[in-house]
């Protein structure tokens, strides 16, 4: 797909026609980049992003997603592991984010994004393993803590190159078609892991997830322009705690809005992670099914995502678009709960009102496909990039923490349902944190 933008007057990135018949001339529709003056150039179609970023971000999705239904599964019927012990093994990984988050931007500073990114695919092949060979419960929280750190720095590492590389019109865009087309790797993800747990085990697919981690970085070691562990001097040179002295004074409030509104879009999302599953478990589901149940959540997710959430971001502004994500996620949970709620009713009809409410809630999520990341981004400082986003990941990334942990404590002391309905109530709130955050936050 290829999108042709228009110049923006009061862009600093972009440089000014020398005369008016340059400013007539038509640009040629097979560019991919355009000239920003003195700066690098800027990437002007979504068809320049396909090998720096849409490609390593489907391959380490797939590598991901795999886990989403078979951790599960690994935990109750080979590790023995109850409810609540799960969810501090899937909230070992928020915790690896936040840790990790501290001092990925310093380390984004020092190696650049390509850097930073390529040690974020060094450390998801690595976890990736960990999860196929962990042995109890400690190996799994070791293996949790580990991708989460992955994830970190493969995040930081993709927003700070966007951020300067990729033009200011084109962000909302690339961010959602990006989120889109991770969410149609989780589709792929899950039915692979459940098709390969089918036949052999979990361990198995696991296993086989570190394949598309390896794939993943060699993509990046490829497709991101720049030099390999090549300091970054596009930044203002300064301590690491001076530079986050600097983010929290300056840029303060842009920071506490858009991290608090990350924070509890990260715990809805890590509370689907292990609800979905769940659910499908107390039915009696078998790995197929439970991973089916997974994939129509991300079917309607990457649908939405692809369609609707790039314009939506940026014709009518973030806000629109978070208001639509978290009404569908409150509305789907819900859904969830209700499916759980009479235990009378036969188990097959359950299963289906349990696929449906997956579906709407992968509606909502979709709504959200780089949500997070573009009102991030936004309000970046161009010369503090990597330390504003490394303390926004420590805060938003906490949301992973308190989703997987509180879910699953939840689940354990009561049940599914009442876990469900907990995690509607907080998309209820969430609606009141974005409605108090300014529509759009200045990036100078």
């Amino acid at each position: 797909m290829e999108i042709e933008l228009v110049e923006e007057a009061n862009n600093p990135m972009r440089a000014e026609p020398d005369d008016a018949s340059d400013a007539a001339a038509p640009r040629d529709a097979s560019e991919d980049v355009e000239d920003a003056g003195d700066a690098s150039p800027q990437i002007a179609t979504l068809r320049g992003l396909i090998l720096p970023i849409y490609a390593p971000g489907i391959l380490y999705a797939i590598a991901r997603s795999v886990g989403f239904p078979l951790v599960p599964i690994l935990a109750r019927r080979t590790l023995g592991i109850d409810d609540r012990s799960l969810g501090l093994a899937l909230a070992a990984q928020g915790v690896g984010k936040v840790v990790t988050n501290a001092w990925a931007g310093a380390l984004q500073r020092r190696v650049g994004d390509k850097g930073v990114s390529l040690c974020g695919g060094v450390a998801t092949c690595l976890a990736c393993l960990g999860l196929g060979v962990c042995r109890d419960f400690a190996g799994l929280c070791a293996a949790e803590v580990a991708l989460g750190a992955a994830m970190s720095l493969m995040q930081i590492g993709r927003q700070s190159w966007m951020r300067v590389s990729v033009m200011d019109d084109l962000r909302g865009r690339a961010m959602a078609q990006l989120g889109a087309w991770v969410r149609v790797a989780n589709v792929v993800g899950p039915l692979m892991g459940g098709a390969v747990a089918s036949k052999l085990d979990a361990r198995a697919g696991l296993l086989i997830a570190s394949i598309f981690a390896a794939l993943g970085t060699l993509a990046t070691f490829f497709g991101m322009r720049g030099d390999a562990f090549a300091k970054d001097e596009s930044q203002e040179e300064d301590s690491l705690c001076g530079a986050y002295a600097e983010v929290c004074s300056k840029h303060g409030g842009a920071l506490a809005s858009t991290a608090t509104f990350g924070f509890f879009m990260f715990t809805l999302r890590n509370a689907r992670q292990l609800l979905l599953p769940l659910a499908a478990l107390e039915l009696g589901a078998g790995p197929a099914v439970v991973s089916g149940c997974v994939a129509a959540s991300f079917v309607t997710d990457a649908a939405v995502g692809m369609t609707v959430a790039g314009a939506l971001m940026d014709r009518c502004g973030r806000k629109p678009a978070g208001f639509a994500a978290t009404a569908l996620l409150a509305a789907g949970f819900a859904a969830l709960a209700a499916a759980l709620f009479d235990g009378t009713r036969p188990k097959t009809h359950a299963l289906v009102f349990v696929h449906v409410a997956a579906a709407v809630i992968g509606a909502g999520n979709g709504c959200s496909s780089g949500l997070v990341m573009a009102m991030s981004t936004d309000v970046a400082p161009a010369a503090l990039r990597g330390p504003f986003l490394g303390l926004f990941r420590v805060f938003s990334d906490a949301g992973i923490v308190v989703g997987s942990a509180a879910v699953g404590s939840l689940a354990d002391a009561a049940d599914v349902e009442a876990a469900a309905s907990a995690t509607a109530m907080a998309a209820l709130a969430t609606l009141g944190v974005l409605y108090r955050r300014p529509a759009r936050e200045s990036n100078a």
